[in-house]
């Protein structure tokens, strides 16, 4: 960013926000105008350039921001590394609304995100009969309302002793499953020292009496212990030991092998005294209309919005008005099937990220720039229209909306559309299209293709020689359903959200074992972790580095002997900014590289290229495939990755900083490489086209339609209305969400499915199937 506080903030451009020559990542030196006061739309195939143009713009209103505050203050703001631009004009204030899910926190759930928690309770402390006190006796986070056996948690933690105990063992043959306890150990010489017991004669033939002392034993003293006892001669059971040292000590010290083993015997249960209230006596007890405050917790938004309409004391009218307003804007952004006291760590992103949003939705800010990240994300068609009036709200309070996005339908109703492309990584980064959306439909831009095209129902047959079936299935909120998928076909399970679609599928896993959930959930790995190594592909690259230059492949490791030895290969530093907050830059030394110098002056003979290894790690999967020529395997692998449309990633990215919907690809290669063998797998795909534009799809229902016809089952849990349309096979549930879903209105063709009327999918598969061409049609 060049002359950020000086040359960026121009008042000339009052109507617009303008960016000039930016040059982020792939970016070819872009020039946009974006209209304030609009709701615009930034689209593209995947890997476009996207999110780069809209984080420039972005980064660089924060940083203008910034700027204006002492250092003690910049250096406790968040800092984003600042993209490359000649210029920006016409900032404002911006906030970017982003898809990160919150932290794992106990104590955080969706009442507590959404604001709504204290006028709860303040809701309460106000109408509940008989009253718990004042608002803070109502809170599980607080000393007087929590219940104290589980500190507000709603759970314990418990010893499950059928995985403690070996009852064929005896003490001295390690009946005690755990390492502190195993034969030869302080603790295991405590047990048989206490005299108490015959450490040869195995557990199950222990007296009860026995057994139970030396489990729960606890200030026992002891008459005549053995040589080698404590001298206080005081007696504690394994359960107490186990506890004081291990579940109830504040960051305990433990071994690797005691990880393992807390981590098999440790088990979770609902607490005895609250039942998962998290509340106390007293709490429990106040109620409103027959429901106390936990109860009224548990209700879906959509029930809980009833439930607040019923109480009418004047002296709680304020507190209703606020839980109210926020329960509604919830409801009309499409949350309105959540549980307040839903953990904020089991959300997706997109419901994180609308989450977030409904604080902004009543807040008196104006003139104001947000900048969100596909806000579409997991939602069904019917939810659409009502995220589209929640961004018109926020454009109508003065505020401009800049939403990167795919869907076709929130495209149709912005009021401005940039697209880059024309492809992904060095193939994109380029404006193909600024203006209105009925323009951008005369365009020859991927967009525009795909608002003219419309939906294309597939008419074709594929007749199922077997069917998986899923028999009575009861959790959460499925009614006893019962449904086949057929196998060696690509069966779409649509519905609206909180249907019951991802109960279903963990109702198929428990019933077949062989079936794999493919997810959105982050890669057991480390933050060194990247694409190359996730997929084992990085020996072929180091082999050939290693080749040419007499170096060991440990050099051309940024984790082994390569590292730069300023950053250890970590491409960034740490600044020790004294009474203020450590600052993360680029390393010096490396310039963000990785390598150090001797790595660095290695050079692979490539045409006129010559790259380094560093330059191998940053290069696109599409323009690496050279070096791996005479490796098919490793071509399968990449071949693999372009097929899911992930070719514009580099090898040397990170897994930390891949999108959900680009994990969850990854993880379907990495599945497919393990097991290119297995030509019968069974694959569910949970919401596999999140981040993909259309003509990505397109090319996502083809690598699945290969895997199909080689005899793999895939079933893809998804809204897309372009994959529903295409699958060989549909299952809807509804017809509404939670308790008003949980069952299958439809199974059969997409055809059929857009004939059916008692289906939610079905009426819009067939107003969008109906639709030739131009937004209007859009419904």
């Amino acid at each position: 960013m060049r002359n950020l506080r000086k040359d960026i903030v121009s008042r000339s451009s009052v109507g617009s926000i303008q960016i000039h020559g930016a040059k982020t990542h792939n970016l070819r030196d872009v020039t946009v105008c974006i209209p304030k006061h609009a709701l615009v739309g930034v689209a593209g195939v995947s890997g476009s350039g996207k999110t780069s143009l809209v984080s420039t713009l972005a980064v660089g209103a924060q940083q203008a921001v910034s700027s204006l505050f002492p250092a003690f203050v910049q250096a406790r703001l968040n800092t984003l590394e600042p993209g490359l631009v000649d210029g920006l004009q016409g900032l404002t204030f911006t906030a970017i609304v982003g898809q990160k899910k919150f932290s794992r926190n106990a104590r955080s759930s969706v009442s507590t995100a959404s604001g709504i928690a204290p006028y709860l309770r303040l809701l309460f402390s106000r109408s509940g009969s008989p009253s718990a006190g004042y608002s803070p006796s109502y809170s599980p986070n607080d000393p007087r309302g929590m219940c104290m056996d589980c500190s507000g948690l709603g759970y314990v933690d418990d010893i499950d002793l059928q995985e403690l105990i070996a009852p064929d063992r005896s003490l001295n043959e390690g009946a005690v499953r755990f390492p502190s306890f195993e034969p030869g150990t302080y603790r295991w010489k405590r047990l048989v020292c206490s005299g108490l017991f015959d450490p040869d004669v195995p557990w199950k033939e222990l007296p009860e009496a026995s057994r139970k002392l030396l489990l729960h034993g606890q200030g026992v003293r002891l008459e005549r212990p053995l040589t080698g006892y404590p001298k206080h001669g005081i007696f504690d059971g394994i359960i107490p030991r186990l506890k004081a040292s291990y579940l109830e000590k504040a960051n305990a010290k433990t071994t690797e092998k005691e990880d393992a083993a807390l981590r098999r015997i440790v088990k979770r249960v609902v607490c005895p005294h609250c039942h998962g209230q998290r509340i106390n006596e007293a709490a429990r007890a106040s109620r409103i209309e027959g429901l106390n405050i936990a109860e009224a917790s548990h209700l879906s938004i959509d029930e809980c919005i009833a439930f607040i309409k019923t109480i009418t004391d004047e002296i709680t009218e304020a507190p209703r008005q606020a839980v109210l307003a926020r329960l509604n804007n919830m409801r009309d952004i499409g949350l309105g099937y959540l549980s307040l006291d839903r953990p904020t760590d089991t959300l997706s992103g997109g419901e994180a990220q609308r989450l977030r949003l409904v604080s902004l939705l009543d807040a008196p800010i104006t003139d104001a720039t947000f900048v969100m990240d596909e806000p579409s994300s997991g939602l069904h068609p019917a939810d659409i229209e009502r995220l589209l009036r929640s961004l018109r709200k926020l454009r109508d309070s003065g505020n401009t909306v800049i939403i990167v996005e795919h869907n076709l339908q929130v495209l149709a109703a912005c009021d401005h559309v940039v697209e880059l492309g024309p492809g992904a990584g060095d193939d994109g980064g380029r404006v193909l299209f600024e203006g209105s959306p009925r323009s951008l439909t005369r365009s020859d831009t991927p967009t525009g293709k795909a608002l003219r095209a419309g939906i294309q129902l597939n008419r074709r047959s594929r007749p199922a020689t077997d069917v998986i079936e899923v028999t009575h299935a009861r959790c959460n909120n499925l009614g006893d359903v019962s449904v086949s998928f057929p196998v060696g076909a690509l069966t779409v399970v649509s519905g609206v959200a909180g249907s019951g679609k991802s109960s279903l599928a963990s109702a198929l896993a428990q019933q077949h074992p062989e079936v794999t959930i493919i997810d959105q959930l982050p890669l057991a790995a480390s933050s060194r972790s990247s694409i190359l190594t996730a997929l084992g592909l990085e020996s072929p690259i180091r082999e050939a580095f290693s080749k040419i230059s007499g170096l060991t492949t440990s050099w051309f490791s940024a984790n082994e002997k390569g590292a730069c030895p300023l950053c250890k290969g970590r491409g960034t530093t740490h600044v020790d900014m004294a009474f203020m907050d450590d600052v993360q830059t680029p390393c010096e030394r490396c310039g963000g590289r990785k390598f150090n110098e001797t790595t660095m002056a290695v050079r692979l003979p490539m045409g006129s290229l010559n790259p380094t290894i560093a330059d191998v790690l940053d290069s696109g999967l599409n323009q690496v495939s050279e070096l791996y020529a005479t490796q098919d395997d490793v071509l399968t692998v990449i071949s693999l990755l372009q097929q899911v449309g992930l070719g514009y990633l580099t090898l040397g990215r990170t897994l930390n900083t891949l999108s959900g919907g680009e994990l969850q690809r990854i993880k379907l290669v990495q599945f497919l490489k393990e097991h290119r063998e297995e030509q019968e797998s069974v694959l569910v795909l949970d919401e596999i086209t999140t981040g993909l534009h259309p003509k990505d799809v397109e090319q996502l229902i083809q690598f699945l339609r290969r895997l199909s016809e080689r005899g793999a089952t895939a079933i893809a849990i998804d809204h897309n209305p372009g994959l529903i349309s295409q699958a060989d096979y549909n299952i809807d549930l509804g017809p509404g969400a939670e308790a008003a879903g949980g069952t299958v209105v439809f199974s059969g063709t997409a055809q059929g499915l857009a004939d059916c009327p008692e289906s939610t999918t079905g009426k819009w598969l067939h107003k969008l199937n109906c639709s030739s061409s131009g937004v209007e049609q859009v419904p």
